[in-house]
């Protein structure tokens, strides 16, 4: 059984990053198996947590990043990717490979982008699988959002950096990636 104050703080976290009721139980059974199977020694309990949060939106596919995840609980990534590999192989965990169409509403809907530019920014997310595998989601779907933008209503491109979360240089990589992958005709300005 999980004590009373890792319950506490696993709701912390998911009542911080607005996640489902679903994601805190899978994040508390989560953190029972690892405890369990005495997977915890040597590692820290707020970074088993952060992991254990992390997994559970993983399996659900709520679109929440390494990074948004890390500014909640003051855990490095380089520790949660350490503490997930581990977790992952030695629970035998089945995960869904990350689904970029999430990143792409949630940023989306936050900037208030009509649904016809979400729905030509999935299309070009899902075009450029092969280029944004390893990426980190937020930096394809935001260069995925740019270029739907570019068609149709623009977005605030300082906006777009705010809400998905990452730098300028991020993005314009992004771009050029995707451009290049899908032979994508764009004004020079816009990258």
């Amino acid at each position: 059984m999980v004590e009373y104050k890792i319950k506490n703080e696993i709701t912390r976290v998911c009542d911080e990053l607005n996640l489902p009721t679903v994601v805190k139980e899978e994040a508390v059974k989560l953190y029972e198996a690892v405890s369990s199977n005495n997977l915890l020694r040597g590692r820290t309990i707020q970074g088993a947590v952060a992991t254990a949060v992390y997994i559970a939106c993983r399996k659900y596919n709520i679109p929440r990043t390494l990074d948004e995840i890390s500014r909640v609980t003051g855990v490095d990534q380089n520790t949660i990717i350490n503490y997930f590999r581990a977790f992952v192989e030695k629970l035998s965990i089945k995960l869904p490979p990350v689904d970029i169409k999430a990143y792409v509403v949630r940023i989306g809907h936050e900037l208030n982008l009509s649904e016809e530019t979400i729905k030509k920014a999935i299309e070009i997310a899902e075009r450029a699988k092969g280029v944004s595998m390893g990426r980190d989601p937020n930096g394809v779907a935001a260069a995925s959002i740019y270029l739907a933008s570019i068609q149709a209503e623009k977005v605030d491109y300082n906006k777009l950096l705010e809400v998905a979360g990452i730098t300028p240089p991020t993005l314009r990589s992004r771009l050029k990636e995707i451009v290049k992958a899908l032979k994508i005709e764009v004004p020079p300005q816009y990258l």
